[in-house]
């Protein structure tokens, strides 16, 4: 199991994800990381790993972490989840694959869409 911090998360290595950074990991609670299929198997995202634009992120059994958009909105996403980080525009949709979030909006409040 190979975790990625916030600085190993940029920097165009092989199995990294570019693109513009739309949100931080604030917390996880759970053991383990968020996993993001982009990174590959076995790697997961630690606390304080930066995310990028159009990055789909999954949170396994037993794992929650809340996110933190640039705007200020914060995202709890609940175990077994799946999510795809919105575009750098402000007012982006995220959108829900599978799952539950809880949203905490800032001053713009994100737009959940779900395809279930």
């Amino acid at each position: 199991m190979l975790f990625r911090s916030a600085q190993a998360t940029q920097g165009g290595q092989p199995g990294e994800v570019s693109g513009a950074t739309v949100a931080t990991i604030l917390e996880l609670h759970g053991q383990g990381g968020l996993g993001s299929p982009e990174l590959g198997e076995g790697v997961f995202l630690g606390k304080g790993a930066t995310l990028h634009a159009g990055q789909r992120v999954i949170t396994p059994a037993g794992l929650r972490a809340e996110l933190a958009l640039n705007d200020g909105t914060r995202v709890r996403v609940d175990e077994a989840s799946e999510l795809v980080l919105p575009s750098a525009e402000a007012g982006a949709p995220i959108h829900l694959q599978t799952g539950r979030v809880i949203v905490v909006a800032g001053q713009n409040p994100a737009a959940i869409e779900s395809h279930n």
